[in-house]
């Protein structure tokens, strides 16, 4: 078969270089609409119960996770100017497009008795600057006596003070939202600079729109130290323009196909997607060491450039096919995943890596048929001293200290349980940000002053009509609330009956004593008052924490980002509680809000990240039978592979590095690009036992002498490779590029002497008649295409000198 695609691609390179250029200049096109994302990550699947119950909780109330928080920590802040400021900066905020409504103790609303018409009304506290001081005097004690802002808008203890920002739902999840923040923020710094004050942001919206900006310059930042670190490598290898300029045309072209792909999908940058081009330099680049180290090697054989070329072909071919379409398996379990961030990173990342293939077995051939052919230095990197010793080193280890690696690798494995079974399963809402950066340094001040950003939310259906605002499940919902006060992750609550107790003070003119739920006697009359009156929408008072039919009240916290374990244990110890007051058979309570949905996200990714990885395994395995037809030598073929995977879940045991779904993307990508290494090796054995008449251990050692050197050298390129990932912001990515990198490294090691040292000591076990008649084509030189066929006069190594 690769005798066959030889020939056509050595005899119709023109006609596949056009065919290639057109089609790149398509992707080109295409890739100029890539967009990035700015909806928030889904990680349930839409017919999930923790999914489905937020979504309908959204319907009745509205999004939960858009508002952006402004706060400052002032000793001094009640004085007429910065009063002032603080109500100046709030209507600026509030005349920036994409900004729905300001909240802050110069904005609020407070309830007015009407006596005559018998209702409530809401009155702007302040609707024009304090003239002197005594009115921000008065000001200040006024805000005082108002208990159902403090701990919302202020917090007294620690002196600090919230301005909220609700924004548009549309301009949230659209790129105009960077613009609303830097408006917003632009209009704070000011305020900061004047009064020497530094501001602290957070919330949802916020925290989405800075994460969005990171991963927008760490696309650019990953593509140009993933380009220089393999130019680095390529040239210190190779020492050839040549050689090192048309390997990253081939990964330069395979960026272009990726975000073109993007596009052609409907999908759009994300956190994942966005670290595809940089993977795809990365992965690309071992296609060209591979290819050119044969073309090189063949080269220096017997001096004829085509020949050369065509063998490349046919010997390398199958192999880095394999080795590609086992590193796609890899990326493509992500797919069933049923999460749309992983699903998206598994189709756009399987399909190119393959594209990768496509581009390296045609491009390479190709353009290096039309170059001169390689000098003596350009192919000195396979006499290297350092590196020849390194082989020898490997080859006398095999041969003779074959227990040394047997204990070893023992003792890796003893270790390796012990560490993973130290390893802990979380996630946080900010865990893949730095702890130095400001967006975590804020969301810690928001935690510490009012107790987080991020929602939960308790909807209580009462499954009767107006019931909600019933004597009798009002009380139900006090007794939940104080039971719920013993939780220091918990805010303060926001609900039905703190706009109640805030109608009773209002209903007895104001003292702050009489914040509490009414009486039987007073209830009838402070609830007549609450239906009458009206909101800012124009409708009922209750709008906003009942449903239309008053069937379903709504509690409203703000929980800390305590990580999902902790989460876990806090949602069922709520759950307890409420089911302790309200008996499942009369009331649907529902636990929903953002963290919920990510801490159920999370649980929900990290299983089935785990069974992608067994199927990433199952699915290599069998293209290993598929090779070989023995399962002898499957199994041999993954211990080389799965020991570095247990090395790394060690790793992560011992320093503390948990399990997410960040780190768990490790084991499927580490494993799918490490077995590259054990079927480049073994495809050179297979070829190598022919010319020795089945002789293992001498093939054992030409397989080493060959292919050693170029898995050292991908090896170095993936490891750096990886290892720029490190520079990134997110937690995640970091680890990410810092543990993939290790376990390629120790994948190394064990493909080059576990490996090797396996097949020498079980050399009878795998010399089936099976194993003689594998998928791996072996080339025969006979096969070798007539040059005159081609049309191509071939260059003889004495014409170039």
């Amino acid at each position: 078969m690769w005798t066959v695609v030889a020939r056509i691609i050595l005899r119709y390179r023109i006609l596949l270089l056009v065919l290639l250029g057109l089609f790149t200049a398509f992707m080109a096109y295409k890739a100029t609409f890539v967009r990035l994302s700015y909806q928030y990550a889904k990680m349930l699947p839409d017919n999930d119960t923790a999914s489905y119950e937020y979504k309908r909780f959204k319907k009745l109330f509205g999004e939960d996770g858009t508002v952006l928080g402004i706060a400052v920590k002032d000793t001094d802040f009640f004085t007429q100017e910065k009063i002032n400021d603080w109500y100046e900066l709030g209507n600026n905020i509030k005349n920036v497009q994409g900004v729905n409504e300001v909240l802050s103790i110069a904005h609020l609303y407070v309830l007015k008795k009407n006596s005559k018409l018998k209702k409530f009304e809401l009155e702007k506290v302040l609707s024009e600057k304090l003239k002197n001081q005594q009115e921000a005097d008065d000001f200040s004690k006024y805000i005082q006596s108002l208990p159902f802002y403090r701990n919302f808008l202020l917090n007294d203890s620690t002196q600090t003070y919230l301005l909220a920002v609700t924004l548009n739902k549309e301009k949230l999840n659209s790129k105009d939202r960077e613009k609303i923040v830097s408006s917003i923020k632009r209009y704070c710094k000011a305020y900061g600079k004047k009064h020497s004050l530094e501001i602290h942001y957070s919330g949802m919206p916020y925290i989405r729109t800075m994460v969005s900006k990171i991963i927008r310059s760490e696309i650019l930042l990953f593509i140009a130290l993933a380009a220089l670190v393999c130019i680095i490598t390529l040239y210190s290898f190779f020492r050839s323009f040549k050689v090192t300029f048309f390997s990253m045309l081939v990964v330069t072209v395979a960026v272009i196909w990726a975000l073109g792909t993007i596009v052609l999908f409907g999908f759009e940058i994300t956190i994942l997607t966005g670290i595809i081009p940089p993977l795809l330099i990365v992965i690309g680049i071992p296609n060209s060491i591979f290819l050119l180290n044969k073309y090189h090697h063949e080269y220096k054989q017997h001096g004829n450039k085509i020949k050369a070329l065509q063998r490349v072909i046919q010997k390398v071919g199958n192999a880095t096919f394999l080795t590609n379409l086992t590193t796609a398996s890899g990326f493509s379990t992500f797919i069933i995943t049923k999460s749309a961030i992983l699903t998206e990173f598994g189709i756009i990342a399987s399909i190119n890596v393959l594209g990768v293939f496509i581009l390296s077995i045609l491009l390479i051939p190709i353009i290096f048929s039309f170059l001169p052919p390689p000098k003596k230095r350009h192919t000195k990197h396979l006499d290297y001293v350092f590196i020849g010793k390194f082989i020898n080193k490997l080859v006398h280890i095999t041969l003779h200290r074959r227990n040394v690696v047997y204990i070893i690798t023992l003792i890796i494995i003893i270790l390796g349980i012990y560490g993973a079974s130290n390893i802990k399963s979380t996630g946080y809402i900010v865990d893949d940000i730095s702890k130095k950066h400001p967006i975590y340094k804020d969301l810690k001040f928001f935690e510490r002053n009012f107790n987080g950003v991020i929602p939960l939310e308790i909807s209580i259906n009462t499954k009767k009509k107006k019931s909600a605002i019933s004597l009798k499940n009002i009380k139900k919902v006090e007794e939940l609330q104080k039971k719920l006060a013993k939780y220091p992750e918990l805010s303060s609550p926001i609900s039905l009956n703190e706009v109640i107790k805030y109608s009773r003070q209002t209903f007895k003119n104001g003292q702050v004593t009489h914040y509490k739920i009414p009486s039987g006697g007073e209830f009838p009359y402070i609830k007549a008052y609450i239906l009458k009156s009206k909101n800012l929408d124009k409708g009922n008072l209750l709008q906003a924490y009942v449903d239309s039919l008053i069937q379903i009240t709504r509690i409203s916290y703000k929980v800390l980002d305590i990580g999902t374990v902790k989460m876990k244990m806090l949602s069922e110890n709520i759950r307890n509680d409420i089911n302790t007051i309200f008996s499942p058979d009369k009331y649907d309570v529902t636990l929903t809000g953002t963290s919920i949905v990510f801490f159920k996200g999370t649980n929900y990714l990290i299983k089935n990240l785990f069974i992608s990885l067994a199927l990433a395994i199952l699915i290599i395995s069998f293209i290993l039978f598929w090779m070989f037809k023995t399962t002898r030598m499957v199994i041999i073929s993954l211990i080389p592979n799965i020991i570095p995977l247990l090395l790394t879940a060690s790793l992560m045991g011992y320093f503390n590095i948990p399990i997410k779904p960040s780190t768990i993307l490790v084991f499927s990508v580490a494993f799918g690009i490490s077995v590259d290494g054990t079927i480049h090796f073994l495809a050179k054995f297979r070829q190598d036992l022919v010319v020795t008449n089945w002789d293992i251990g001498k093939s054992v050692v030409l397989a080493l002498r060959e292919t050693g050197v170029s898995i050292f050298y991908t090896t170095i390129v993936l490891f750096f490779g990886f290892g720029i990932f490190i520079a990134s912001k997110f937690g995640g990515t970091e680890a990410l590029g810092m543990l993939i990198s290790i376990t390629l490294l120790n994948a190394m090691l064990a493909n080059l002497l576990l490996l090797p040292s396996l097949l020498l000591t079980l050399e009878k076990s795998i010399t089936r008649e099976s194993f003689r008649e594998p998928l791996l084509q072996i080339f025969n030189e006979e096969e070798d295409i007539e040059l005159e066929e081609l049309k191509i006069t071939p260059v003889k190594q004495h014409e170039q000198n």
